[in-house]
């Protein structure tokens, strides 16, 4: 549990670091020049409930989380870092007892979490009040879990690479709110090893993903 809480004060630290030098260097562009745009954004839900049952059967809400942006606007071109996280854990206190036996229930606690971080670059056409934009999104993946029914002793950690070719349309709601419609290519690629056994899995998903971005 420290280990846990010490991640999540970590991550939070980051956010908060990130979302304060987009703030900062916002501030200062306002007297700059250059035309450069800060932001900071979320994914959104918006769908029907297929979209919804598409997305679980394919286990993207494990992969995803809450998605927040930060975007760079210059010369034409939007480059987008992002990072999300998901923990999810699951604790029993007492014993539980059967017609056989009794053990403590302590055992059966689970964990799971997942991170990602990526990087998008992405050239924008600007038409009026909506501009479109197409690029490539590239990331990594880590998860990490914990299981009563695992024989390893120690979690079960893996990665994958994530590459996404994008192409998207963004309506400005005013002049600093955006909201953005994707339609995402995913590449997705898990390496497993154990006992000199090695396993790769490959996922390749097509999903829309909305984006409410606000621009300094």
């Amino acid at each position: 549990n420290k280990i846990r809480i010490a991640k999540m004060k970590k991550l939070i630290s980051i956010i908060i670091t990130l979302i304060s030098f987009n703030i900062a260097i916002g501030q200062d562009n306002a007297n700059n020049q250059e035309n450069i745009k800060y932001g900071m954004g979320f994914n959104v839900e918006i769908g029907s409930p297929f979209t919804s049952l598409f997305s679980m059967i394919l286990n993207e809400d494990s992969y995803q989380g809450m998605e927040v942006f930060f975007p760079i606007e210059t010369r034409g071109y939007l480059i987008e870092p992002s990072i999300s996280y998901l923990s999810n854990s699951t604790e029993y206190e007492g014993n539980i007892d059967n017609n056989y036996s009794s053990y403590d229930a302590s055992n059966m606690d689970s964990f799971e979490s997942i991170m990602s971080l990526s990087l998008g670059i992405f050239k924008i056409f600007e038409k009026d009040r909506v501009r479109f934009y197409s690029g490539l999104r590239v990331g990594k993946i880590w998860t990490k879990s914990e299981s009563p029914y695992s024989d390893d002793e120690e979690p079960n950690e893996e990665s994958s690479l994530i590459i996404a070719p994008t192409l998207g349309a963004e309506y400005f709601i005013s002049d600093n709110f955006t909201l953005s419609g994707e339609s995402v290519y995913s590449m997705k690629t898990f390496v497993e090893e154990n006992d000199g056994l090695k396993k790769t899995e490959k996922l390749y998903t097509i999903t829309p993903k909305f984006v409410l971005r606000y621009y300094f």
